[in-house]
């Protein structure tokens, strides 16, 4: 009988560079959010199964949170693997998203790879304000995007959005155009309000 937390272990450590216990851990973490369908870490706990009692798997978890960062760019190539979206060129998506909790606004700007009907989130920043996004946050996720991805980034540089883009200055404009590095002037991107 296969053991499932075995086989994502043997597949997360084909795509992530870390240590083996904290692939593990993180293989257990997948496997619990999918068995409890939630994100509260009490309940994450009871999905560890095992010897170890709950309150350890839940000590694991809160350590884990508190003291691992990581790395984006890790975590999107490791989801473009997974996720069956191909080597590209993909259509890309970019939405804002935002909840309140309690008092405070999270606000989050996604940069996606379409993929049947859905998009598959590569790289997010979050917005330290309420309210929409700017021309250079929006550029900003297409630049990681470019430096990770450069080569399978799509053939089609039109990435449509749902609203004007407005210039910096606050000029408003329907298409912009701008250098994606600086000293490159042949790569160049439009976005296009629609």
């Amino acid at each position: 009988m296969a053991d499932p937390h075995q086989d994502l272990k043997a597949v997360l450590s084909e795509h992530l560079p870390w240590h083996g216990a904290r692939i593990g851990f993180l293989a257990h973490f997948l496997l619990a959010l999918l068995k409890v369908r939630s994100v509260n870490l009490a309940e994450l706990a009871t999905g560890f199964g095992g010897p170890a009692k709950v309150e350890s798997h839940y000590k694991r978890l809160q350590r884990f949170f508190r003291a691992f960062e990581l790395d984006q760019d890790v975590l999107a190539r490791l989801l473009v693997r997974l996720v069956p979206v191909g080597d590209g060129p993909w259509r890309l998506t970019l939405d804002r998203t935002n909840w309140k909790f309690g008092l405070a606004e999270i606000n989050f700007l996604v940069l996606g790879i379409a993929h049947r009907g859905m998009a598959v989130p590569v790289f997010w920043s979050v917005l330290g304000k309420a309210g929409n996004s700017d021309t250079v946050e929006r550029i900003a996720l297409m630049e990681r995007f470019l430096k990770v991805f450069g080569a399978a980034a799509p053939r089609r540089r039109r990435l449509p959005v749902h609203r004007l883009l407005r210039h910096p200055t606050g000029r408003g404009h329907r298409r912009l155009r701008r250098p994606l590095a600086s000293g490159n002037p042949v790569r160049r991107f439009e976005i296009q309000g629609l």
